[in-house]
């Protein structure tokens, strides 16, 4: 089985994570599925941004729900602690960019009433209700999320998190397809168990790093050390052991690497029945 390699935040080499040129420079590193966070505006439009409030990824200063779209826009991103001339991405802005190249997995930070059927709306005007459209995963971290997004699971696919055998089991019963595992909660008989419950597994190998998580809640610039050679490819190693068919990495030369030379890399872009369609080079260049 061919592994598509996710960029997280679309990749914070050589561009501010999260912008489309984090998108553009992941797709050229080999990554055939982007991750992207979503929160709302003060006037109900879904933005490209990981954290609540903006002071540490850009030149302002406030929560992103606080902020018109307008008020957002104006805003420009920051790389390696610099200002940029980079703006937050509409999710609107960011899928147009996809052009059938990669499959989204989008992390949804936060919305309003009736985000779901917002979100689906604005999947379907963009064409991912189309033949041959990319994959959409949308990643929810906790049961009240992932009920509120499950209107979405019938055509695009609800990614819970993995937090138990009796979990796992409800999520197969409600018809789920791909189930999270995160770095340091895998093992191999939770990663089969996901699998045995025919779900997919996506594997995410970013390792825990709790300062880094408090830093970013304080919204204080982060700290990124990375990991040996040898320890990321022990982590992809897990994933393939494990059966992923997604592996997400802040690493993607590193990953896009180990899986060629596995022979397990996947080029193509997967559809919402996980299998390879259009050839990514048929569709290149920034929306």
């Amino acid at each position: 089985m061919k592994i598509v390699a996710v960029g997280h935040r679309g990749t914070w080499m050589g561009a501010p994570e999260n912008s489309i040129l984090s998108h553009e420079t992941a797709y050229a590193m080999g990554a055939r599925g982007i991750e992207f966070d979503i929160r709302a505006t003060k006037d109900k439009v879904f933005v490209v941004f990981h954290d609540e409030d903006v002071k540490n990824k850009t030149n302002g200063r406030g929560k992103i729900q606080d902020k018109t779209l307008a008020e957002v826009k104006a805003l420009r991103l920051k790389h390696n602690g610099l200002v940029t001339d980079h703006q937050i991405p509409t999710l609107r802005q960011a899928l147009r960019n996809v052009r059938g190249r990669y499959m989204v997995d989008i992390d949804f930070k936060g919305g309003f009433e009736n985000s779901a059927q917002a979100l689906k709306s604005i999947l379907r005007e963009e064409g991912f209700e189309e033949a041959g459209a990319p994959l959409v995963t949308i990643f929810c971290r906790n049961r009240d999320t992932c009920a509120g997004l499950m209107a979405l699971n019938d055509h695009y696919a609800v990614r819970p998190l993995y937090l138990n055998k009796n979990h796992a089991k409800e999520m197969k019963d409600l018809d789920i397809r791909v189930m999270g595992l995160r770095n340091h909660q895998f093992t191999l008989k939770r990663a089969r168990r996901i699998r045995g419950h025919d779900m997919q597994l996506f594997k995410n190998t970013m390792k825990y790093n709790a300062l880094n998580l408090l830093r970013e809640l304080l919204g204080l610039p982060l700290k990124r050390k990375r990991p040996a050679l040898n320890k990321l490819n022990k982590y992809f190693q897990n994933g393939l052991e494990g059966g992923a068919l997604f592996i997400q990495t802040d690493y993607l030369p590193e990953l896009v690497s180990y899986l060629k030379d596995q022979g397990r890399y996947q080029e193509a872009v997967l559809d919402k029945n996980f299998q390879a369609i259009i050839p990514p080079a048929q569709n290149i260049g920034i929306a």
